[in-house]
């Protein structure tokens, strides 16, 4: 039987990484599919992967995580600098990147969404099971009434310091219960205090 294509690619990685010529190895990668990309980088050993993804081009990277499955997209996801992290996550579909943030340690998900620039696509996304459209980020959350100001949620934030190791999440909720706004703590805290 003759190796797929997906096999030959890993050893043209492998050798390439071996001699030290990554940009082989990431042209290697490369002319793949993004599926096959995804299932070949899935393939490699953490070390190669750990070489190669901070070379690839930001959009590069965002299909590779789309393909990925949850658990590595998030093992990935999580080994990038947040700002790095961030401008992939603007690059990729907002459901797609949502199932990565709330597959991520909450305070990761929050540092990420405070450095996204399009984190307003994604945030609607988060408190809907995974079956529809976005995973969810935590079950954990403060709640606040919409008309709080910022001053007035670091105040009371204060109040519950130690809550807040696992809370990420500070949402609005209206009379009704109903969730208007979800923000993310690291916004909170830099934007205007009124």
């Amino acid at each position: 039987m003759e190796p797929s294509l997906i096999d030959i690619t890993l050893e043209e990685i492998r050798i390439a990484n071996e001699a030290g010529q990554l940009q082989n190895a990431i042209k290697s990668l490369a002319k793949l599919h993004p599926v096959d990309r995804a299932d070949a980088f899935s393939d490699l050993n953490t070390t190669d992967q750990a070489v190669i993804l901070p070379q690839l081009d930001i959009p590069s990277t965002a299909d590779h995580l789309e393909e990925l499955e949850d658990e590595e997209a998030a093992y990935v996801a999580n080994a990038l600098p947040t700002d790095i992290l961030a401008d992939i996550l603007d690059e990729m579909e907002p459901d797609e990147a949502a199932d990565v943030l709330g597959d991520l340690p909450p305070h990761r998900a929050a540092e990420a969404l405070a450095e996204m620039e399009e984190a307003e696509d994604v945030i609607p996304l988060l408190g809907h099971p995974d079956e529809t459209a976005g995973g969810l980020m935590t079950t954990s959350y403060i709640a606040v009434r919409p008309r709080t100001t910022a001053a007035q949620t670091i105040d009371f934030l204060r109040q519950l310091e130690p809550a807040l190791a696992s809370a990420v999440i500070v949402t609005a909720v209206t009379d009704s219960a109903g969730f208007t706004l979800f923000l993310g703590l690291a916004s909170i805290f830099i934007s205007q205090l009124s």
